[in-house]
């Protein structure tokens, strides 16, 4: 009916911080962590299984980095993937969107979802505006747009 994704984490005290002080186990980063998760709930999504937690729940254990020794931690670990999912969104529809050189664009999204879209820290925008040099971008929030959905054209002028 539905799932939950938690990263493993090295926590003090534990078989797993006595291989990870061994070489024998190395975790993956939080930008990797990231990928995997998304391509799951990807997956989860084609089939129609909600996905309702990404990440561990903040808490004083996590906080606490005396016993938190290593893994993919963050406080918003869930909205860092679903940023990366509206990124990805954002440049297959920019792809198709010919004329966008040349042109402004609009990008609709419902206000729920405006800080996916831009991502952490405007961290989507930015990588945006890397992609596509010139890219002349205007948000324009909507309450008709579906949650976690994006629409892009061009504006007339």
């Amino acid at each position: 009916d539905f799932a939950r994704i938690y990263p493993l984490m090295v926590l003090k005290g534990s078989l797993l911080e006595q291989w990870y002080a061994q070489g024998k186990y190395h975790p993956i980063s939080l930008e990797k962590s990231i990928q995997l998760v998304k391509e799951m709930v990807k997956i989860f999504e084609a089939a129609n299984v909600d996905v309702i937690r990404m990440g561990l729940q903040s808490s004083d254990l996590m906080e606490d980095q005396s016993l938190v020794i290593a893994g993919p931690w963050h406080p918003a670990f869930g909205h860092l993937v679903y940023s990366e999912i509206m990124y990805d969104t954002a440049c297959d529809q920019i792809d198709k969107c010919k004329g966008w050189e040349s042109k402004k664009l609009f990008v609709k999204v419902h206000p729920k979802s405006e800080s996916r879209l831009r991502g952490n820290k405007n961290g989507n925008l930015k990588k945006l505006y890397q992609r596509y040099p010139g890219l002349d971008l205007t948000i324009q929030l909507d309450e008709r747009v579906p949650i976690n959905q994006i629409n892009i054209g061009l504006i007339n002028n």
